[in-house]
């Protein structure tokens, strides 16, 4: 199997680095998670907001966003911001 993009690659690497780590977040909660799909232009833009809140006892240091694998190819940027 090769890797086509660089993105999957890093993809596949985060998912090894998740798995590999003994610290499980059992408090992180999704509170509302809102997709809106753009198709104004040529190109589609999905925009995903995610509202976290941690109920646990311990502090989170990281959050894991999967993409999909057909997805990956075609991503174009990916950000994020902490209110």
């Amino acid at each position: 199997m090769t890797l086509k993009s660089p993105l999957a690659a890093a993809c596949l690497l985060l998912l090894a680095a998740a798995l590999s780590l003994e610290v499980s977040a059992d408090g992180l909660v999704n509170e509302e998670v809102k997709r809106t799909v753009d198709l104004s232009t040529h190109l589609a833009k999905i925009t995903t907001e995610i509202v976290l809140s941690n109920q646990g006892h311990s502090a989170v240091q990281s959050f894991i966003l999967a993409v999909e694998a057909d997805l990956a190819p075609h991503l174009a940027y990916i950000g994020a911001s902490v209110s």
